[in-house]
């Protein structure tokens, strides 16, 4: 069986790409009288946000001559006044910050390579990330909260909140749902590690999902709105001069369309050593007991006083955003080491709240592996549903060769899987697959190993 493109999108690492610096030059631009050539050339390619390519052809001590290689050659020069190290003959790329009546261009930094801005974000994400659960707990508990606003009742929250979060229960999933491939396909695209590849298609006029529905893009509208109900800037994050919330900079664009790699509930598990740490792809035993309370409690239920219930949401609102943003991160930093590796977490509701579940998906092997050789898979999901408490499974798959693991950690539960194995190997095999082993365990199945070498942290004496 094979299921390389089973979420639709290429498995290719992604290209390179720098973060901006904060250099800012202000250039003096060329004017119909002295060429109206290049000012008409100009005014098409000068746009606020857009790449420039600039050559340095002249540094005479402060005054440094640039040429907008987009042009040509032949054009005039930019003409700036600036403390920068610049040497002539040097090539640079600078973003447009300001219009053609105030000029300004913000330098990119090009001598980072793509693994250290990788590690560099990843260190800002990672301490701000908060568990899906709780937020996932109180955004079920808004929607609830909807009609006593609509029957005139006071409500606890603003109605645009609590119109936004009931929206993003009602787009989410139900278990009868994904029993169908077609909708359990569509939820993985719409779990927020896609967003930027719905985006896309949509540009490019080959639209899959509507991005509209992806979880994310929900939440980032959510944001939004709680951002200017407790009056902070409609941009992402908050101030640093609020302690104790959570801060979600804008994450390079590096990120690319892809799912990933999810950190552990409420931190990063870092192993150090004397020079370096590295992240651990996530075990699911390390987020249930938390995050299995969490969904069954929601926070903002309480907090005597509502006027703190906007804050309270919108910073587990920006956890997550963080969170996701660390699991897209992450799945790069996979690729570059020659593992494809894709990681999210499903909501899935029901009559009495939101279940999570756990899902990494992964191509064994490497990047070198012939083509005639059967592609390895490996699947790993971790849920904790009322009544069974926690649970994790396993599932490798070669070729048409299956093998599934389930591990439990009742009793109860174990004896419950043992009374309905053999009717769930029955169904692979008309599935057309060929079952190595069906076993289930109680206990909890070992941790997966790290990311190799994802340098976090270095520490010197």
């Amino acid at each position: 069986m094979d299921i390389k493109g089973l979420l639709g999108i290429p498995i290719e690492n992604p290209p390179a790409t720098s973060r901006m610096d904060t250099s800012t030059i202000h250039p003096t631009l060329p004017t119909t009288a002295t060429s109206p050539t290049g000012a008409q050339g100009l005014s098409r390619v000068w746009q606020v946000g857009a790449i420039l390519q600039l050559l340095v052809t002249q540094v005479e001590g402060k005054n440094v001559s640039l040429a907008l290689q987009q042009l040509g050659a032949d054009l005039p020069l930019l003409l700036t006044t600036t403390n920068l190290p610049l040497t002539a003959g040097q090539q640079i790329v600078a973003r447009v910050t300001g219009g053609l009546q105030n000029p300004s261009l913000q330098l990119v930094q090009l001598n980072q390579s793509p693994q250290d801005i990788l590690s560099q974000t990843l260190r800002l994400q990672l301490p701000q990330q908060q568990a899906l659960s709780p937020m996932l707990a109180n955004i079920n508990w808004a929607a609830r909260q909807l009609p006593m606003q609509q029957t005139g009742l006071s409500s606890p929250l603003p109605p645009q909140v609590m119109e936004l979060a009931n929206r993003l229960v009602e787009s989410l999933p139900n278990s009868q749902q994904l029993r169908d491939p077609n909708q359990l396909f569509k939820a993985m695209h719409l779990s927020g590690q896609f967003l930027e590849h719905s985006l896309m298609n949509r540009l490019t006029g080959q639209p899959h999902f509507n991005p509209e529905q992806d979880v994310r893009a929900q939440l980032l509208r959510l944001a939004q709105a709680l951002r200017l109900q407790v009056g902070l800037p409609p941009g992402p994050g908050r101030p640093a001069t609020q302690p104790g919330h959570a801060t979600t900079p804008p994450l390079a664009t590096a990120t690319a369309p892809q799912a990933v790699a999810s950190p552990e509930t409420n931190k990063a598990t870092i192993s150090t050593s004397t020079t370096t740490a590295s992240t651990t792809v996530p075990s699911a035993e390390s987020r249930q007991t938390a995050q299995s309370e969490a969904a069954r409690h929601a926070s903002l239920s309480t907090l005597t006083d509502t006027k703190l219930m906007p804050d309270e949401l919108l910073k587990q609102v920006d956890g997550v955003l963080a969170r996701m943003q660390s699991q897209q991160l992450q799945s790069l930093q996979a690729e570059q080491q020659g593992r494809h590796m894709w990681m999210m977490e499903l909501p899935v509701k029901h009559e009495n709240g939101i279940d999570l579940f756990d899902l990494r998906l992964q191509r064994d092997g490497h990047n070198g592996q012939p083509r005639e050789q059967e592609q390895s898979w490996s699947m790993t999901l971790a849920f904790d549903l009322e009544g069974l408490g926690p649970i994790r499974v396993k599932v490798s798959l070669t070729g048409e060769a299956i093998t599934a693991n389930f591990w439990t950690e009742l009793p109860d539960t174990r004896r419950l899987f043992h009374e309905h194995i053999e009717h769930l190997r029955h169904r692979l095999n008309h599935s057309g697959l060929e079952v190595n082993e069906l076993s289930c365990k109680c206990g909890i199945p070992p941790e997966p190993g790290p990311l190799r070498d994802s340098r976090l942290l270095d520490e010197r004496a």
